[in-house]
């Protein structure tokens, strides 16, 4: 435990205890996406309740420039989903100074429609699996579909406990986005249900040898 937090101590991650808070930096957001996207730049802006992002992109022989605003939702809680919708609003496109080809003629002249950003999202080609769906304004996660959930226990431990401790909203204050933590996002009753389908059942077919899905 005081490793876990030492370790959010090194990002400036805060914890309130008293009010289920994380309070993470924008700075540090900005320090994640640059290890994730090494080539490309971001700058995060609190534009509360939602963050205002912009940045460079390297596309197709141009250097795209884009913004937007984006608004977070607290993790909705499923039988087998976790999900987080994200509503993109106020996009912009533009091309750095000597950006070529095909993608850049179509940026200047305003060929890419930007009334439904998320479209631009779900058409792209390898989108990660963690990706739900991308439509209109809204791109929904699904953190049930990350790789590292696909080690049964791994997936247990993650699915009832995110139906104890969920997510109730994500805003931004100052230059930190605020993580409201709840308790039992679903009820006490989605929490009972998600023990029982993640937690007690597969437990049952382990003991009895029965595949899942085969007991009426």
């Amino acid at each position: 435990m005081r490793n876990f937090l030492n370790f959010l101590h090194a990002f400036g991650i805060a914890i309130d205890w008293l009010r289920l808070r994380l309070r993470i930096p924008l700075a540090t957001v900005e320090q994640l996406l640059a290890g994730k996207f090494p080539r490309g730049r971001f700058v995060l802006a609190a534009q509360a309740p939602g963050i205002h992002v912009s940045g460079e992109i390297p596309a197709v022989g141009a250097r795209i420039l884009c913004a937007a605003r984006l608004d977070l939702d607290g993790l909705h809680v499923t039988p087998d989903g976790r999900t987080l919708r994200i509503r993109i609003s106020v996009p912009s496109l533009a091309v750095a100074e000597g950006s070529v080809g095909p993608l850049a003629d179509a940026v200047r002249k305003g060929k890419i429609d930007l009334s439904r950003p998320a479209d631009l999202v779900g058409n792209q080609l390898g989108l990660p699996q963690l990706v739900a769906s991308a439509r209109g304004e809204d791109v929904v996660l699904d953190f049930a579909r990350l790789p590292a959930l696909r080690e049964p226990r791994a997936r247990r431990r993650f699915m009832v406990g995110s139906a104890l401790l969920g997510v109730s909203r994500i805003a931004t204050v100052d230059t930190a986005v605020v993580v409201q933590l709840c308790l039992f996002p679903a009820g006490i009753g989605g929490f009972l249900k998600a023990a029982l389908r993640h937690g007690l059942m597969p437990w049952l077919d382990r003991l009895t040898g029965s595949p899942r899905g085969a007991r009426v």
